[in-house]
């Protein structure tokens, strides 16, 4: 038994909602479990360049996706 194995295996604080290329650019969409904070990050796949912002809705403000990994904060 390892000094590790006793770690309560923590909720991943990312989740990959989805990945899309557009020729030499490849994007991605990744939800902060913990704020419900939407961003979407485009990345250059030739020389590494990388752009990350927060996805907004239609009024311009911060998506923020609502649902079961913070309702136990808003209770």
């Amino acid at each position: 038994m390892g000094i590790f194995d006793n770690k309560e295996k923590q909720p991943e604080r990312f989740t990959e909602k989805s990945v899309q290329s557009f020729g030499l650019v490849e994007t991605r969409i990744i939800r902060d479990n913990e704020t419900g904070v939407n961003y979407i990050i485009a990345t250059n796949t030739v020389n590494g360049g990388v752009s990350v912002t927060p996805l907004l809705d239609d009024t311009g403000d911060i998506y923020i996706e609502l649902d079961d990994y913070n309702d136990e904060e808003t209770e």
